[in-house]
């Protein structure tokens, strides 16, 4: 069976989720020079920090790229067109971001209103406030495991399913913890989904096939074992980089009380 049609219907997805990060990005772009601060529904979803912050502080953790990446670790290790992927969109998400975030510096809600009348879980940050970082990690990495993960037809929905959901969350959590307004996280998720693309085309053209090959070859004349050990390796390398990264946040009252919420529903 030819793989053409396969490559045909792939294509056309990245055109789809090109399309929809381009729009994305440019309404929340464009809002955020209509709407004044604090933005609509901003407040509301704000206030359900109130209540549960220790979930959102959770869930916000899941944008933090070194700590993605130190969960997906043993994801990595067996499908390492994820990590190509991975190695294809940080550094695209990373770019607009800074370039974006130091280039307007737009405020924070902090920096237009008084602590006593928001909330705020972990960290008070200021200023450089779009797009939002996390957002853009939460989308990009969804949507490459969502489009690289192989998974039986039957289980494909509901994992991308989650997979939404989780980014859906982390979106949420954004505003639940004060960190960004609704147009950072919108206008995140659009750059989310054109890093994705990008790192979905940097495997159709290294591979030649989106799905069709089991082993990216980082050298054709290693042998498959020695590519194998080199590819965990470098794996095993990152993810040790990235924990070491995180190290300093555990201390902190945003992990730690986290991590505690988290201790006690497992307990």
């Amino acid at each position: 069976m030819s793989i053409q049609p396969v490559l045909m219907a792939t294509r056309q997805q990245l055109v789809t989720v090109a399309w929809s990060g381009l729009i994305l990005f440019f309404l929340g772009l464009a809002l955020k020079q209509w709407w004044g601060v604090p933005e609509p529904g901003f407040m509301w979803v704000n206030s359900w920090g109130r209540q549960t912050p220790e979930l959102w502080a959770c869930l916000t953790q899941l944008g933090d790229t070194s700590v993605v990446f130190a969960l997906l670790a043993p994801v990595l290790c067996r499908h390492p067109r994820i990590y190509l992927a991975w190695l294809a969109a940080v550094p695209v998400g990373g770019a607009v971001s800074f370039v974006l975030k130091r280039g307007l510096d737009w405020p924070r809600p902090p920096d237009v209103m008084a602590l006593d009348q928001l909330n705020v879980v972990g960290l008070v940050l200021n200023g450089r406030s779009f797009p939002s970082g996390h957002a853009i990690t939460a989308v990009a990495v969804a949507m490459m495991v969502a489009l690289h993960l192989p998974v039986p037809h039957a289980w494909r929905r509901p994992v991308q399913l989650g997979l939404l959901s989780l980014a859906l969350g982390v979106l949420l959590s954004r505003l639940a913890v004060g960190a960004h307004w609704p147009t950072d996280v919108l206008a995140g998720a659009g750059v989310g989904l054109l890093s994705a693309v990008v790192a979905a085309t940097v495997l159709l053209i290294y591979t030649g096939c989106f799905l069709g090959y089991h082993r990216i070859l980082l050298v054709d004349w290693m042998s498959p074992t020695a590519q194998d050990t080199l590819y965990n390796w470098l794996v095993l390398l990152t993810t040790g980089l990235s924990v070491a990264f995180e190290y300093r946040f555990v201390m902190e009252y945003r992990m730690s009380r986290a991590s505690r919420w988290l201790l006690r529903l497992l307990l």
